[in-house]
């Protein structure tokens, strides 16, 4: 039964596989291997708390070379002395290493959450330029994925990243500076919605609350300065219920900060702005007056009931009537990240076990894939602002964005180069022999087609397309076979190299058109 006041219902439908692969493909990167990743017989509420579970910690960064003069080979630079000469090369392995985890066969959504409060708390990795920096702030991210709202929103505000990103450091009683106390209302906490009353004075007055943090890169942290805290009482608008915050001196400075944090999430305010975001990351854009009254709402008394725990919140979201409603399912663009992890989630052959084996060959298919992310308008660690991507806020268009002509164009670009790699890029080869192996009759054409297509895209392409693909899986090329003979026979002779090319050329020309239907850029 769903709680008292909440006036959306739990989900007592049938759990079939394709409301499975709905959950999964809204909350993890990809689904691995073609497989759907849970053992079967698990009710939907199992598999909600196997995704809501946090991801074992992960390890940092290591190089696979001795460029670094202060580090070497098989190290990490995240503890090093700070390096502007080398900081460039250190964000580009600190990107990799991150769409390392996304690429990683998941059951949790950690990944996911990460990539969401990189998006809610941007930060550009470029402009910080420290990749020491910007590590500890993934970290917070990480540790904070599905935890509480207000100890993220405590940590990030005096992050060292954030510090320097939005000039925190700079702030001080002599000189304010009003980015962070603007940015941590209107984007962070409050947001914009219709009863979003805070004042420009309100953004004055907490930089002064916020003056005195700084940050040391030799020790790689924030610190509290007394000499730089504006010790005056500070009062706000009654939009914060004209709360005064009492002005202290020294070490006790630091705890207004603390005030600044109990006072904005005092506000129902924030529960709201955070429960849209969570929504239309996870289930669609489109937030009218009913979904604001019917599921908005109830979601932020959830919120709010549980002290801004975000695991409770996002519960209720996944085993919700609204949650599986079929107009649904589909209704998102896939961003970049979605689109390229789903691929190499689904196609690269033993990417978890290369991961661990090989770290060298791991870089080498990473930073490629970090740059195809970049080049389709995601490049993770630098949104294009404060706001995060456009994409995720931008009315009425929204994911839409994710998908133009020119945009359309670069996806067949960068497809094109994963499906058939130069001689020097062959560690990024898909699998498709593989993949197809595991479906339960890759001899048969018409099964074949619909079996991945039922695994690839959530909503199926029409009857037509499929036979036209069918047709091309059964075009006799070089050996004149159809392709359950040619399947047979190379089964029966793996060492025959001909045979193992024509049946690689003729799943990459077929799985290179499914990467580019409409249907499955969609999710």
């Amino acid at each position: 039964m769903p709680d008292k006041g909440i006036h959306f219902k739990t989900y007592a439908g049938p759990w079939t596989d394709d409301h499975l692969k709905h959950l999964l493909r809204r909350t993890l990167f990809g689904i691995p291997a073609g497989n759907l990743n849970f053992p079967p017989g698990k009710s939907m509420q199992d598999c909600v708390e196997l995704i809501l579970a946090m991801a074992p910690a992960a390890s940092p960064p290591i190089y696979n070379d001795d460029k670094d003069p202060d580090v070497k080979k098989g190290e990490t630079f995240v503890f090093a002395p700070e390096n502007k000469f080398i900081e460039k090369r250190r964000l580009i392995l600190l990107r990799a290493w991150w769409l390392g985890h996304m690429v990683k066969p998941q059951k949790s959504i950690t990944e996911k959450m990460v990539m969401f409060w990189h998006n809610h708390f941007a930060v550009e990795f470029n402009m910080v330029n420290d990749s020491r920096y910007s590590y500890r702030y993934l970290n917070i991210l990480r540790q904070n994925a599905t935890g509480n709202f207000k100890k993220l929103l405590r940590e990030i505000t005096t992050d060292p990243c954030m510090l320097v990103y939005l000039n925190g450091n700079l702030n001080n009683n002599a000189a304010p500076n009003e980015n962070y106390g603007r940015e941590l209302q209107e984007l962070f906490a409050i947001g914009k919605g219709p009863d979003s009353h805070y004042t420009e004075d309100d953004v004055k007055t907490a930089a002064k609350v916020l003056s005195g943090w700084k940050d040391d890169k030799n020790k790689i942290e924030s610190y509290f300065d007394p000499a730089f805290h504006n010790t005056d009482d500070k009062v706000f608008s009654p939009f914060y219920n004209k709360h005064k915050i009492t002005g202290r001196s020294g070490a006790e400075g630091a705890a207004e900060t603390d005030d600044l944090i109990n006072m904005i999430c005092s506000n129902p305010e924030v529960a709201k702005f955070l429960c849209r975001k969570l929504y239309r990351w996870f289930v669609q854009s489109n937030i009218d007056d009913a979904i604001e009254k019917n599921v908005i709402t109830p979601l932020s008394e959830i919120m709010v009931r549980e002290n801004y725990e975000v695991k409770p919140v996002l519960k209720a979201m996944f085993t919700s009537d609204f949650f599986y409603d079929p107009n649904l399912i589909g209704s998102m663009f896939k961003s970049p990240v979605d689109y390229l992890t789903g691929i190499i989630q689904e196609f690269q052959r033993n990417f978890a076990q290369l991961a661990e084996e090989d770290f060298e060959k791991w870089d080498k298919v990473l930073k490629p894939l970090s740059k195809m992310s970049a080049f389709l308008g995601q490049n993770i660690g630098d949104p294009p602002g404060v706001a995060g991507w456009p994409a995720y806020y931008e009315f009425p268009s929204f994911d839409k964005l994710w998908i133009s002509s020119e945009l359309f164009s670069m996806r067949n670009k960068v497809v094109r180069t994963i499906a058939y790699p130069q001689q020097d890029e062959q560690i990024l080869q898909l699998d498709f022999i593989g993949y197809v192996s595991r479906l339960p009759n890759p001899g048969d054409a018409h099964a074949l087609l619909v079996d991945s297509l039922k695994m690839l895209c959530c909503i199926q392409p029409g009857s037509g397309q499929i036979l036209y693909m069918q047709g091309l899986l059964n075009a006799e090329q070089t050996s004149g076979q159809k392709w359950t003979d040619l399947w047979l026979n190379y089964k029966n002779n793996l060492t025959n190299n001909d045979l193992k090319n024509e049946v690689t050329a003729r799943l990459q020309r077929i799985y290179v058109m499914i990467f580019l239907l409409p249907e499955f850029q969609i999710m």
